[in-house]
Parts: C-alpha cells; sequence; structure tokens
C-alpha cells in the first residue's frame, strides 16, 4: 500500500488490512504513529516512514510486527524513542 505524498496528519489503525506486507507512507507530515496503529498489521514486512515529520515512537508501536524486516525512519524529527522499542 502506497500512501506516500498525501500530506497525511494521522495515521489509523489498520485493522482491515491484516494481510498487508509492504506500506510506504514517506514524504506526508505524520508527527505521530499511535501506540496500536499497527498492532493488527503482523505480516508487516517493510514500512517506510521516512521524510515525515516524527517526533517520538512509543515502547508498543512496533510491538507486534514479528515479520518486520526494514523500517524506514530517515529524515524525521525524532527525539524520543522509548526504551525496548525494538524489542
Amino acid at each position: 500500500l502506497n500512501v506516500s505524498k498525501n500530506q497525511l496528519q494521522i495515521m489509523f489503525k489498520l485493522s482491515a488490512l491484516s494481510k498487508l506486507k509492504h506500506l510506504y507512507m514517506s514524504e506526508n507530515q505524520l508527527k505521530y504513529l499511535s501506540r496500536r496503529v499497527f498492532s493488527d498489521s503482523g505480516k508487516l514486512e517493510l514500512i517506510d516512514a521516512s521524510n515525515n515529520q516524527l517526533e517520538k515512537i512509543e515502547s508498543v508501536t512496533f510491538k507486534d510486527l514479528k515479520q518486520l524486516k526494514e523500517l524506514r525512519l530517515g529524515k524525521n524529527r525524532l527525539r524520543l524513542i522509548y526504551q525496548n522499542t525494538f524489542q
């Protein structure tokens, strides 16, 4: 799914897309990813959230993504990444 370059400010829970493997959401205006945005997306292998305005990542944001192989977060404004975020 490619939602890049759409001026998105909020990303909602992807529960209807439980079989999604690749999510491209770069070049938007995302400042925050909710704690459970990916909680029903366990098949995701790639997330591209680069070139946004992300400032922090909660510790449970990627918790359920056991298949995740690539996470792109470059060119954001990350100031806070909670402990255990990537465990």
